[in-house]
């Protein structure tokens, strides 16, 4: 058991494509009605499609309850812009947090998410827009994570 790696509570670009064990995943729940969702019944995935070096000639993949879609253009090869600390060097290091954390991340983007929602058959409840965010936020990336560009 003293061989453990300590569990930590926020996702970073260095931990985001490793398998962390279901006990160190964070458990977020919000009720929606009678309703709350984890982490572990997110109906999006999100991946980017590149790992190690070179994240920045990657692509999201997406998918919403099993099938896949597909981003606006202008959001399919670039960072989301979601709250994480994305530094290769110093991954625990708050100094180095950037972007928007989820109230915010919804609000400065509910007028595409909510055309893409809907072009695709995705409700237009809080609870997806949350689980979206909550999703490519696991893997989102900055383009100085990788190192590969150093």
């Amino acid at each position: 058991m003293g061989d453990e790696v300590p569990c930590f509570a926020t996702p970073s670009c260095a931990t985001a494509f490793i398998d962390v064990r279901a006990s160190c995943r964070p458990q977020v729940n919000f009720t929606q009605g009678t309703q709350a969702m984890t982490q572990e019944n997110n109906p999006f995935t999100a991946a980017w499609s590149r790992n190690g070096n070179l994240l920045c000639h990657g692509h999201w993949i997406i998918t919403f309850e099993g099938r896949p879609v597909t981003l606006p253009q202008s959001w399919q090869e670039k960072a989301m812009n979601t709250w994480g600390i994305y530094s290769i060097i110093d991954p625990e290091d708050e100094t180095f947090a950037d972007g928007l954390k989820e109230d915010e991340w919804i609000v400065e983007n509910v007028e595409w998410l909510t055309d893409w929602f809907f072009d695709n058959d995705i409700p237009l409840e809080e609870r997806y827009y949350r689980a979206f965010w909550r999703a490519v936020n696991k893997a989102d990336w900055r383009c100085t994570s990788c190192a590969g560009c150093m």
